[in-house]
């Protein structure tokens, strides 16, 4: 958590403020340059034109807690995948409160950049069609990446109220993780799909 916390504001912001030293020179500790064992060739990211602003927002796509915590802290937006606004409070309430206690009262109120995915259409194979496209998607994140206890996906999911085919997915072997295994309840919440 202290490398991402040092990151947003040491580098981009940093380079973002045309700042005389650049990215590289806030981001990277002087000792590794090329004594260190680097090629010693990296020089100073500097930007060609002023910024507009002098402070560009910025987001952070994150899932585990300490990084929604950071997101709700010190960033202007916070972008989680699977968001479900009914379930949010309960899911990620509480790093969310823990970051915001925390937040500068001069930054904006976070904002929250959902990704949703939706079709128009009156024809119910359109519908079935664009269910699968959703559904295709979901196999690897929530069953195949990560460690056992450590896949956030798996772990969100589960707080969605889908544990047991959660589960079912976390315990195949990531190459026969196809979509017709992926429970179609996936692409919506248990209430409207179930």
């Amino acid at each position: 958590m202290a490398e991402t916390s040092a990151h947003p504001h040491m580098a981009a912001r940093s380079v973002l403020r045309n700042d005389p030293d650049g990215v590289l020179a806030a981001a990277v500790p002087r000792e590794v340059g090329a004594e260190s064992g680097g090629s010693g060739l990296g020089k100073s990211l500097k930007l060609v034109n002023a910024p507009v602003r002098p402070r560009i927002p910025m987001a952070l796509a994150a899932l585990g807690p300490k990084n929604i915590a950071l997101a709700a802290e010190l960033f202007e937006a916070w972008q989680p995948i699977f968001y479900h606004p009914e379930s949010a409070d309960e899911v990620f309430g509480d790093p969310l409160a823990e970051g915001r206690a925390k937040r500068d009262p001069r930054l904006p109120d976070l904002r929250i950049i959902a990704d949703a995915k939706f079709s128009i259409g009156d024809d119910e194979h359109e519908l079935e069609t664009a269910r699968a496209e959703v559904r295709a998607a979901l196999p690897l994140y929530i069953g195949g990446m990560g460690a056992r206890g450590k896949n956030f996906y798996h772990h969100l999911v589960t707080g969605l109220g889908f544990g047991a085919a959660a589960k079912d997915l976390r315990m195949k072997s990531p190459n026969i993780l196809s979509p017709s295994r992926t429970p179609i309840a996936f692409v919506g919440s248990p209430k409207r799909s179930g």
